[in-house]
């Protein structure tokens, strides 16, 4: 496993904050009839600082996520209860975390934050 770090520098720029008026009736609508990817984090992660990933190099894939705020509280993480994830729900590589300016962290770092309760 790899573990890394790197800031949320789209911070504000959430996918709803894209969205046109006529879109986010569609939105709503297929909202209520479509299960939510992350019913308990939609609203919060655009308050993420730091996203901590923990990355499977052999199946190329992230495995665990952990976001957390501009205290270093965990606001966001997952997989967890009926949450994808942020990251998960991606098909990134490793080179295209690289991309994002990423720092590595130890896997105790990593599961530190992972044991800590939601804020």
């Amino acid at each position: 496993m790899i573990y890394f770090k790197f800031n949320n520098t789209a911070k504000g720029l959430s996918r709803s904050n894209h969205r046109r008026i006529s879109w986010q009736f569609m939105h709503r609508f297929f909202e209520w009839i479509l299960p939510k990817a992350n019913p308990d984090f939609d609203g919060l992660f655009d308050k993420v600082k730091t996203w901590y990933i923990e990355y499977d190099e052999i199946t190329q894939f992230a495995i665990r996520e952990v976001g957390v705020d501009d205290n270093n509280n965990v606001i966001v993480k997952a997989p967890w209860k009926n949450n994808l994830g942020f990251w998960l729900d991606e098909s990134l590589k490793y080179e295209d975390y690289i991309l994002f300016n990423i720092t590595q962290v130890t896997s105790v770092e990593f599961e530190s934050l992972w044991k800590e309760e939601l804020i």
